[in-house]
């Protein structure tokens, strides 16, 4: 059974991929039925992953913020660690993206705690790099540059996005800052 349900759900992911909405749901759904029929809570917040982000691609933020803000209830501090810090990712990107950046900070914070708490380096500087992001975005500098530098802190830079990630960040503070040959030396990183 779980076979189906992990069929069903790149089922899901293809159909969101190809940007039917409708049929992913119908997916993610059928996913969702078969791991609530054998009781599995980690696939049935996996599959809620899956269906607040095919609900966001069509539109419904609310439906969305509501399936991602009872995965969190669902998994924080009950050992589904995975899941708790993909609906933070989810969740905090969607908040981004409709320029929530309070909202998206909040949720962010929470993902901070537990990739510090569980030593997930990487989670941890992805998360870092979004609240730089939500920051500058606020028009707060300082912090952004707080979080920046807690990625450099890190020392770990195999990962390539988050560093392509961390240089742009970098190069919008300081151009913000009016230091624009910075944010050149900045650009030519990348």
């Amino acid at each position: 059974t779980t076979q189906m349900i992990s069929a069903y759900e790149r089922l899901g992911s293809l159909s969101l991929m190809s940007k039917d909405t409708k049929l992913a749901t119908t997916y993610f759904s059928e996913g969702f039925d078969l791991a609530k029929k054998i009781q599995s809570t980690h696939y049935q917040n996996f599959l809620k992953t899956r269906l607040a982000k095919a609900h966001y691609d069509n539109g419904d933020v609310k439906k969305a913020e509501t399936i991602l803000t009872e995965v969190l209830e669902n998994t924080r501090n009950k050992g589904d660690i995975g899941m708790f810090i993909d609906a933070v990712s989810i969740l905090a990107a969607i908040y981004y993206d409709i320029k929530e950046y309070k909202k998206s900070v909040q949720t962010l914070n929470d993902g901070i705690e537990v990739s510090i708490k569980n030593d997930l380096k990487l989670f941890l500087m992805g998360f870092y790099n979004r609240q730089a992001s939500n920051f500058i975005q606020m028009n707060q500098l300082d912090k952004a540059e707080y979080y920046l530098q807690k990625i450099e802190n890190l020392q770990d830079f195999t990962e390539k996005n988050v560093l392509l990630s961390l240089y742009i960040n970098r190069k919008k503070v300081d151009s913000a800052r009016g230091n624009y040959l910075g944010a050149l030396e900045w650009n030519n990183k990348y």
